[in-house]
């Protein structure tokens, strides 16, 4: 019974710090900026603050609202409908690649995939961190 209840302590205390140790994803996200590529050749940087990524490529800038759903690491861009309504663009699952400070968006459906593809985000060195 002592082992059980030792092994029970260990294992908890295991999750805990795990999940003490890990920023939420918009802190993750909202911590630097990011340059962005899709699978579908695009390439462009982003910022995101609390509710908007700004989005940046060849000159033009773009915002739109992002929402997160931590308990499934999913986050979706909103656009516009005709309307003038918002309504969810693109939904992915983020993932953490190993050993890196990417983020790996992959497509959480299949309109998803085929309008933007996955995407991978690495953080932007600033000059301050060099």
């Amino acid at each position: 019974m002592k082992k059980i209840v030792g092994l029970l302590i260990v294992t908890i205390s295991i999750l805990f710090i795990s999940g003490c140790s890990q920023a939420n994803l918009a802190d993750r996200l909202q911590e630097n900026d990011w340059n962005v590529v899709s699978t579908k050749g695009d390439a462009y940087t982003a910022s995101f603050s609390d509710t908007t990524v700004t989005t940046a490529i060849a000159g033009f800038t773009a915002g739109q609202q992002y929402m997160i759903n931590e308990d499934n690491n999913e986050l979706s861009f909103y656009k516009d409908n005709t309307d003038g309504e918002q309504e969810v663009a693109s939904t992915y699952i983020v993932k953490e690649v190993e050993d890196s400070d990417e983020l790996k968006l992959e497509s959480a459906n299949d309109e998803t995939k085929e309008e933007y593809g996955d995407l991978t985000l690495s953080p932007i060195e600033n000059e301050s961190n060099q």
